[in-house]
């Protein structure tokens, strides 16, 4: 399994829907949701960001590239940025960066289950992390396509540990993504 640490930043593409991406945490991520539709399934992952189980962003269709990190960003990537998102994730251990497809995939058949074919699985430290997402290209919430593709990484996830002490912050919507 890949290790992301202070030392090593993680690179992967990864196809997507018109949709969202989500990170999250092997164990704790409820897969099944019989007869879901976007409304109920866009829910369930709030939900679960709202528990610490998953973090999720809306994406355009195509293929993307993906840098996670626990280092903070440098000046460079910084001015670069177009827009940014926040959540905590707890973990175990065991994520899993999984597409739309994927999470579409696990809800509908009960033998499913994380990874799925294209999905990246890595590992962290077990613990609290406050995960910043930076998007570097422009997208309209829902757009199918984004306005320009950026040179280098077109979504940069930072991952900094934090206190597990604090309440969970309800989450009321996947940013970045069409409102169900």
């Amino acid at each position: 399994m890949t290790r992301l640490s202070e030392d090593a930043d993680v690179v992967h593409s990864i196809g997507n829907d018109p949709a969202f991406l989500t990170v999250l945490d092997v164990e704790l991520y409820s897969t099944d949701l019989p007869d879901w539709d976007y409304g109920t399934l866009t829910a369930k992952v709030v939900t679960a960001m709202t528990d610490g189980a998953a973090v999720a962003w809306g994406t355009p269709e195509g293929d993307l590239s993906i840098r996670l990190t626990m280092r903070p960003l440098d000046e460079t990537t910084k001015q670069r940025v177009d827009a940014r998102t926040a959540g905590r994730i707890v973990t175990s251990g065991a994520l899993c960066l999984a597409s739309y497809t994927s999470v579409t995939m696990c809800a509908q058949f009960d033998d499913e289950g994380f990874p799925q074919a294209g999905d990246l699985v890595f590992e962290v430290p077990a613990g609290s992390y406050d995960v910043h997402v930076h998007r570097m290209f422009r997208h309209e919430d829902g757009q199918q396509f984004g306005d320009d593709e950026p040179e280098g990484h077109h979504y940069v996830v930072v991952f900094t540990p934090s206190a597990a002490t604090s309440a969970a912050t309800p989450i009321e919507r996947i940013a970045w993504a069409l409102r169900a």
